[in-house]
């Protein structure tokens, strides 16, 4: 398992990212599986980011040329050393030599540029449909470094990398990433699940009618300035919920996908939220769930609970406790 996925308990390809921009996204005639699918190129190079860089190669070149004018600045020095009464004066015009010398060539080697990506002649983005709606990522995870980008909410039109005939008009509204400060913990983290119980509802007759999942944040309420910034923070925690199991092909079973079937729902104002999942019983799993869904399912099938967040992070409850229940 290990070979395959990069995450413990994470029966996927986790492909996340640090930073993201809510879109708007104009008219258009594509789905949204259309649209996540493909590979969309800033070609009209609008996206910017304006910063003052240091270009190395003109700085070679001003470091050949000081290997000429410094030895003759500091000819003339001497000269002027030995013809002038005072030896302060000519180390104070050397001195001013050199501080001439040295801002010019810093001049010259400073430069604008705008052009936001520091590893791709042309930028590449996804997009994604979330709980939030919309959002663009960085198609290269090393981006994710960069600075937010100049001038949001920003227009853009992107082009199809496959179809270049095929464009995406969309408005950047809004750019959200962590601060760089150290101190900071961040509101794009992986999944804070501080614990889960996964509990097994049957009928009198010993059915499995109901399967319900209840779990705490790590993160309550009181660390945030108001109950809408922790219901904030946790859309952006927790956009994704997933329960399956490794299967003898080496591929993953599904049993439960909140982007397939449930819904989220918190609780009383708190930082424990719940969701149910009504087995069906016609899936070939069905006689095997009581047995799955168990300590003994979890060390001997390898079940697992996991969550992923909007940009992609993921990660596993720090417990998952297992129960039964009739109703």
């Amino acid at each position: 398992m290990h070979q395959a996925y990069s995450h413990f308990g994470v029966y996927e390809k986790v492909e996340s990212r640090n930073q993201y921009y809510q879109v708007d996204i104009l008219k258009t005639a594509m789905n949204e599986a259309t649209i996540e699918e493909a590979t969309w190129l800033d070609r009209e190079k609008s996206a910017k980011i304006n910063r003052l860089e240091l270009n190395y190669a003109k700085l070679a070149t001003v470091v050949d040329v000081a290997a000429y004018t410094i030895p003759i600045t500091l000819l003339l020095t001497v000269a002027a050393a030995i013809f002038s009464e005072s030896s302060w004066g000519a180390l104070i015009m050397l001195l001013e030599l050199l501080a001439i010398q040295a801002g010019l060539a810093i001049a010259y080697s400073i430069e604008l540029r705008s052009f936001p990506s520091l590893y791709e002649d042309i930028v590449r983005f996804k997009i994604k449909f979330t709980s939030l709606g919309p959002i663009l990522l960085y198609l290269d995870k090393r981006e994710d470094k960069t600075i937010s980008l100049d001038g949001i909410p920003l227009s853009l039109t992107l082009f199809n990398e496959q179809d270049v005939s095929q464009t995406l008009s969309v408005i950047l509204t809004k750019s959200v990433r962590n601060s760089r400060s150290i101190a900071d913990k961040g509101i794009l983290t992986p999944p804070e699940i501080l614990s889960a119980t996964i509990t097994k509802i049957f009928d009198l007759a010993g059915n499995l009618t109901q399967v319900k999942v209840d779990f705490f944040s790590a993160r309550a309420v009181t660390e945030f300035g108001s109950d809408s910034d922790f219901t904030n923070w946790f859309s952006l925690n927790v956009d994704q919920v997933r329960i399956g199991l490794p299967d003898s092909l080496g591929g993953v079973t599904l049993l439960f996908s909140s982007q397939r079937e449930g819904i989220i729902k918190r609780v009383d104002r708190s930082n424990q939220f719940s969701f149910a999942w009504t087995p069906v019983r016609s899936d070939p799993l069905y006689p095997e769930l009581n047995e799955i869904l168990s300590e003994d399912g979890q060390i001997l099938k390898g079940v697992s609970l996991w969550f992923i967040g909007i940009t992609g992070l993921a990660n596993i409850p720090g417990k998952i406790v297992f129960a039964t229940t009739i109703e």
